[in-house]
Order: structure tokens, then C-alpha cells, then sequence
């Protein structure tokens, strides 16, 4: 951004201890007829510049480097001042001019007690020293304050580069010529309508959040805002010294956290022409724009690839972010001094919070409005305005900030760094809010009514902050899934074993209870056999007893038959369960097999997209729970989500779903919820386990994959897809959910961040 310094007398009376005499005392001469003792600075640099129609004069301190623009009756009574001319000679000097003559002698030594606060004058008077350290102390102080309050926007020291912009000059100043403004219109005005008229291609282009967050999409988008935002500040500092001011100071800065850099153009206020300091002012955006349509058509005429894309970051942060912050001009970017010479309003962001700072106390507590000349009633209405408007932007992009880092950091448990930011931007507007109430108490006569107003306006701005919290608002869930053939039963192998043979392929046609596989487990075979001895062992022993007549010994042999019996028909079971069947009628289906998540074991858990009856894993060993494969009875496809038990009563049945899955990135799938879990589920797929490179954390026990909190599933079915979808395709997916009130949903919020029982 372009660094403007820049102030204007304010009308005030002044403060601070007295540069010249005031007092009434009976001495003689009066005070009024002696010396004023403040001299105007030699090295001040004075132009005249038009406002409107109308005059005013522009004071460069070349050592503080600010630049204020003063009323003519100022610059006249500043030039007055030379060390020898009295109160009463610099009165009646204005007062010989009928331009001059509406000001009386307070409002002429308020002017000179503001140009001696500005340091535009020297004092003769001993012991004002102390009084210039104090205020620059004062003002260092005021410094720290806005840098602490604004941290969208964090400016760090500079460095002189006045060779290297008279050379960027040099070598680009053409491009702020009249006839290059055209063509670039010209070409900007093309690309647009080209935009237009293709805009849903440009569209369907666009990564979503997920993929912008990306490690290496990151990278290439922090690369293309520094590298641009380079560029803006070239081309503020290219025209401001094509125009004839001098640009010299360059730093770096970080915008809302993105590295950029400043260029100090504040000489700009020194241009006599209006026109060009508001191309000063919009150089970089003009800059960003340009470059941003060059890569517009180089993004259309490239293929898919890291050139392709970063033309195509470079399209989106070169216009929208162009025109959501350096153009508005309630931020105080380009935008904003666009405003300031568009309709001569200097300083308007300090006039508007002043404007509002008096109007908000004069609600609450009676205070009585200043008077200053600069503001006029109807002028006071516009200021108090655009303060409101500047400060609900500003804060509504506090929030979207907020909200974006609280997405982002969510899924990582390092949610509360967001609350920490809003924490802080609430504490630092509070901290001057009541900062500035202390000084309006201290220094306003107030009213006996100021409790009572306090307490109206307290309980109004109260309810409107309930109703405000009570506000429905629709909200999304995000949730993990994975992809599903609709109505699809999954087979698994109940007892482990070798595979032995497949009976069935992939896509085939089997009815419920047909055999699909063979299982081997020798294991078994000996536990039957070995059961089987065990009877003719017993079933000899009964026999004996019987023989002899002892009833004890034939009991106790029953008995052990019993159970061995028992053991034996649950060895056959599990022996039988060696044999596959199809629990329901459809057609097979199977997935290709991918890297192994159990930590060397060849084995797989439910919704896994490993399908072992393939020819590949043939003879291989296959453990309890395995996926076998799958059975669709009905043709279709369906998702499944795996959603938080703090959000599943905040989605819709039957509501709607947008998917987008990684397989196809770009493209958005619609959904309805069809069902929701009446249970939490144990176990999740392994493919959404972050160990296969998912979105859920969890833990491995036996087989399977716990999560590590309360899980529900929630079938969405999708609705006409022609995409070449697979089983076990991996995704995202928003639920629309009832419209909760924006009360609830911070609760929720806070909670899940500091959990009463704390972290578990």
C-alpha cells in the first residue's frame, strides 16, 4: 500500500503550555502589542494547490516528512510570523485584507497555537523544548496504538530507493501517459467482456478452499500477492515521480498476513494538478489490473499445468482483491485517497471518527458537540456516515479473517489461535473505546441526565445485540466421506484363511446365498479333527461306565462330551464360514488394491477400498473382517459422510449436499441427505484416517480404525451424476443445516475450542 502522511489544521484551540503571552496582566505594553516570540520554519517547503475551485496550501516538513495542508488565512498568518510582528500587527495585517476580516482575535490565536502544536514554527521562549519532546512522546505513543489496532495491515521501517525508482521511471514512465491510459482501457475493457461472456468455464476453473490450502498451492499464491503487490507499489512510486514528486522510501509490510511492500508517496500532496494526484493514487491498482488482464489470456490459451494455474491466481488476486480493498474506499488504501481529492476532504478518516467519537458521547452521556469550523452540521451528518460504514467493513473483514482462520486451524485442533485474534482485535478496540469515554468524562461538563441516557442507550444497544445473536443464519457442515454404490452391502471374510479360489468376477450377476469364494484354513481342519477324537474318546469312556456300573465316571464323561460337542459345532461353523455367499442379489464389485495402513499386516476394514477377491490376491492370506467386495443390488451411487456428534443435530434431513471429490478437482456434486445414523460408529474407513492421508484422526486398535471422538454416518444420495464414479472415492462434502441463530452457533464454536472437562 501507499504511504501517505498527511495532516490539516482541525480548528481546535490548542493545548500544551503557551509559545506566546496571553495573560491579562496590567503591565506594559500589554501583552498583545509585544513580539510574538514563534518564527516560521525556514525550511518548510510551501505549494499551492486547487481544491474544487478552491485554494489551499500544501506544507512539506522536510524532516518529519509530513505533509499539512492549510487554509489560506493559515498560510497568511504563518507567513506573518517572523519573530518581530505582535498579536494586535498580525491582526490588523488580516484585517487590511476583506478576506480576512470574519476572523476574530480568539480564532487567530487558535490558529497560531495549532501551527505552533504542528511544528511549523520555532519558539524563542524559553522552556518550550520540554514541551515538544513531550508531544512528540505523545505522538510515537499514538503510533504504537494504531500499529497495535490495525492488524490487517503491519508496516515495517523502509529504506531509501531513490536511484532505483528514478530508473523504474526511466524505463516505465510511458505507461502513465494519456495515450497508454486509453489502450490500457481499451485492452482492460476487451478482457472483461471476454471474462464475461466465458465466465463459467473461469469458474468451474477455480480450486476450491481445499485444494487452495494446499502446501504447494500456498506456496505459488503467497509468491503471486507478494510479487503483485511489488508491482502496485512500483507503479505509485513510478507515477508519483512521472508527475514530478519525489518517491524515495520503500519498506516492507504484511497485508491481512501476506507479504508486500509500501512505497512512500506522500510527495504527492505537494502535485498543484488534482488529476494527478489521483493517478498517483490509483497507479497500483492500475498496474495490477493491466497485469491481471495480460494473464487472463495467458491462462486461456495455455494448457492445464503450474504456468496455467498461477496465471490464473494471478487473474483472481490482480482484480478481486483490487477491488475488495485497494478500491473501497472505506478502507484507507487507494481507494480512500481517491475519495479525499475527489471531493478535497483531508484527513476524512480522522475527521469521520472524531465526527463519530463526539456524536456517540453526545448519545450517551450529553456531552456537547465542539465546535469546529471545518465541520458543518450537514458536513458532521457525512463524516459520522462514512465513520459507521468504514468501521462495520473493518471489522466485517476482522470477522471474515477470523472465520477463515478458525476453518483452516479447525481440522488441527489449533482453533483457538483464531479466537486469540479475535480476542485481540476486541481487546484493542475496547482499550480505545474506553480510553477515549475517560477523556470525554474528564474534560465535558456533563449533564445530570448522563446516567440515565447511559442506561437507555446501554439497555438499546443490548437488545439489539440479542436480537443480533438471535438472528437465524443458515451455516454449513463440513464432514469427510467417501464414495458408495447406493443400497451397497459389503461382503466380508468372517473366519481368516487363505484364498483359495474365486468363484465369481467383477461385475457379474449372484443371487443371495450364491458361493463367491473359497477360504482355506488348515488350521480348522485340525481343530475338527482333533474335536472328533476328542467324541470317540469321551463317547468309549460313557460306554465304559455303563459297562461297570459306575455313575459318577459315565456323568462326568457326558458332561464332557457336551462340551466338546459344543466346540465342535462352532469349529464347523467357522469351517463353513471359509465358504463365501452373497447375502443379497446384485452384481459384484471390487477396487483395485492400495497401499497397505495396517502396519505390514495384509488385512483391510469395513468401507476399505481394497477389494480382495481379485486374481491379484489370489493364495494370499486373509484376515477376519477383510473386505472381500461388494454387492449392489440397484444401480447408483451414494456418500457417505462421517460427521461430528456436535453437529449432527444441526443437519436437515433431506437436505441438500454439495460434494467435491479429490478425484475431480473443480467440479461440485449434488447431493440429499438420505438417512442419518441413530449411533455413533467405532470405526471408520481407513481411508479417511489421516495415516492414509484422510481428514480423521484416529487409532489403531485390532483391525480397525477408532476415531478419536464420537463419529455419525450420513448416507447422501447423489442425484444424476454422469461423472465415472468408483467405490472408495475420497471427498468433502457441506450439509446445509436448519438456520440456527449465530448465538448457537459461537457457543458451539467456543466449546469445541475449550470444552468444559478440558482437551481429551
Amino acid at each position: 500500500m501507499p504511504h501517505f502522511s498527511f495532516r490539516q489544521w482541525n480548528g481546535g484551540s490548542g493545548g500544551g503550555s503557551a509559545p506566546f503571552p496571553t495573560g491579562s496582566q496590567d503591565v506594559l505594553p500589554p501583552s498583545s502589542q509585544r513580539a510574538l516570540p514563534l518564527v516560521c520554519r525556514a525550511d518548510l517547503q510551501v505549494q499551492e494547490i486547487d481544491v474544487r475551485g478552491r485554494r489551499h496550501y500544501v506544507v512539506k516538513d522536510p524532516l518529519g516528512l509530513t505533509y499539512l495542508r492549510l487554509l489560506p488565512v493559515q498560510h497568511r498568518v504563518l507567513k506573518l510570523l517572523d519573530g518581530t510582528r505582535s498579536l494586535d500587527d498580525v491582526v490588523a495585517v488580516l484585517h487590511s485584507d476583506p478576506e480576512y476580516r470574519r476572523f476574530d482575535v480568539g480564532q487567530i490565536r487558535g490558529i497560531l497555537f495549532d501551527l505552533h502544536d504542528k511544528g511549523l514554527v520555532w519558539s524563542s521562549r524559553p522552556g518550550t523544548a520540554a514541551a515538544v519532546v513531550d508531544q512528540q512522546k505523545k505522538e510515537r505513543v499514538q503510533r504504537w496504538k494504531r500499529r497495535l489496532t490495525s492488524l490487517l495491515f503491519i508496516r515495517l521501517p523502509g529504506w531509501n530507493a531513490r536511484t532505483f525508482l528514478v530508473l523504474l521511471t526511466d524505463c516505465f514512465g510511458w505507461l502513465f501517459t494519456p495515450w497508454a491510459f486509453g489502450l490500457a482501457a481499451l485492452f482492460g475493457l476487451w478482457t472483461g467482456l471476454f471474462l464475461l461472456s466465458h465466465f463459467e468455464e473461469f469458474q468451474r476453473q477455480l480450486p476450491s478452499l481445499d485444494e487452495t490450502l494446499t502446501g504447494q498451492n500456498l506456496m505459488t499464491l503467497w509468491c503471486v500477492v507478494g510479487g503483485l503487490k511489488i508491482l502496485h507499489e512500483f507503479g505509485h512510486g513510478v507515477a508519483c515521480r512521472r508527475f514530478g514528486g519525489e518517491s524515495q522510501t520503500i519498506g516492507a509490510a504484511f497485508l491481512v498476513f501476506s507479504p508486500c511492500l509500501y512505497c512512500d508517496v506522500s510527495d504527492s500532496w505537494m502535485l498543484s494538478r488534482r488529476g494527478h494526484r489521483m493517478v498517483v493514487s490509483a497507479a497500483g491498482m492500475y498496474v495490477e489490473l493491466l497485469i491481471a488482464s495480460v494473464a487472463l489470456w495467458l491462462w486461456w490459451f495455455s494448457v492445464p499445468g503450474l504456468f496455467h494455474s498461477l496465471c490464473l491466481q494471478i487473474v483472481v488476486v490482480g482484480s478481486v482483491s483490487t477491488l475488495l480493498f485497494n478500491a473501497n474506499p472505506l478502507l484507507r488504501y487507494d481507494g480512500y485517497y481517491l475519495l479525499q481529492d475527489l471531493f478535497g476532504v483531508p484527513n476524512l478518516q480522522s475527521r469521520s471518527q472524531q465526527a463519530m467519537q463526539d456524536a456517540l458521547w453526545w448519545t450517551l452521556l450529553g456531552a456537547e458537540m465542539p465546535d469546529n469550523p471545518l465541520m458543518t452540521p450537514r458536513s458532521r451528518i457525512g463524516y459520522v456516515a462514512y465513520g459507521l460504514g468504514s468501521a462495520g467493513y473493518r471489522w466485517s473483514m476482522v470477522l471474515g479473517v477470523g472465520l477463515f482462520l478458525y476453518s483452516v486451524l479447525e481440522p488441527y485442533g489449533l482453533q483457538v489461535l483464531a479466537w486469540g485474534y479475535a480476542l485481540a482485535s476486541v481487546v484493542a478496540a475496547a482499550g480505545l473505546f474506553l480510553n477515549s469515554g475517560w477523556k470525554a468524562v474528564q474534560t465535558q461538563d456533563l449533564r445530570r441526565s448522563a446516567p440515565i441516557r447511559l442506561l437507555a442507550v446501554g439497555s438499546v444497544v443490548g437488545g439489539l445485540g440479542w436480537f443480533v445473536l438471535s438472528c437465524p443464519m443458515p451455516f454449513h457442515v463440513t464432514a469427510p466421506l467417501i464414495v458408495e454404490a447406493r443400497g451397497v452391502q459389503h461382503v466380508y471374510s468372517e473366519s481368516p484363511g487363505r484364498l483359495q479360489s474365486l468363484l465369481v468376477r467383477e461385475g457379474e450377476r449372484v443371487e443371495a446365498g450364491q458361493p463367491i469364494a473359497e477360504l482355506v484354513n488348515t488350521e480348522f481342519d485340525h481343530r475338527v479333527i482333533e474335536l472328533e477324537g476328542k467324541i470317540r474318546t469321551l463317547e468309549t469312556d460313557s460306554e465304559l461306565a455303563r459297562a461297570i456300573s459306575d455313575p459318577d465316571l459315565n456323568a462326568l464323561a457326558r458332561e464332557g462330551l457336551r462340551t466338546v460337542l459344543y466346540q465342535l459345532e462352532h469349529a464347523r461353523t467357522d469351517r463353513q464360514r471359509l465358504s463365501v455367499r452373497a447375502p443379497v442379489s446384485g452384481r459384484i464389485l471390487t477396487a483395485p488394491p492400495e497401499a497397505d495402513t495396517s502396519g505390514g499386516q495384509d488385512a483391510s476394514v469395513p468401507g476399505l477400498r481394497v477389494g480382495a477377491l481379485n486374481s491379484q490376491r489370489l493364495e494370499s492370506h486373509v484376515l477376519r473382517r477383510t473386505h472381500l467386495c461388494s454387492i449392489v443390488p440397484e444401480r447408483g451411487w451414494q456418500a457417505v459422510a462421517w460427521v461430528d456428534q456436535e453437529q449432527l443435530g444441526t443437519i436437515a434431513a433431506d437436505g441438500t449436499v454439495d460434494l467435491r471429490l479429490e478425484a475431480f478437482p473443480g467440479r461440485t456434486i449434488h447431493g440429499t441427505v438420505e438417512s442419518i445414523a441413530a449411533a455413533d460408529e467405532s470405526t471408520v474407513p481407513a481411508a479417511l484416517s489421516k495415516k492414509s492421508g484422510g481428514q480423521i484422526t484416529t487409532q489403531s486398535a485390532e483391525d480397525d480404525e477408532v476415531p478419536d471422538r464420537r463419529l455419525y454416518r450420513v448416507v447422501v444420495r447423489l442425484e444424476g451424476e454422469a461423472l465415472p464414479l468408483l467405490v472408495g472415492m475420497r471427498g468433502t462434502c457441506q450439509l446445509d443445516n436448519p438456520a440456527n441463530t449465530i448465538g448457537e452457533w459461537l457457543y458451539r464454536a467456543f466449546y469445541r475450542t475449550f470444552p468444559a472437562g478440558g482437551a481429551s
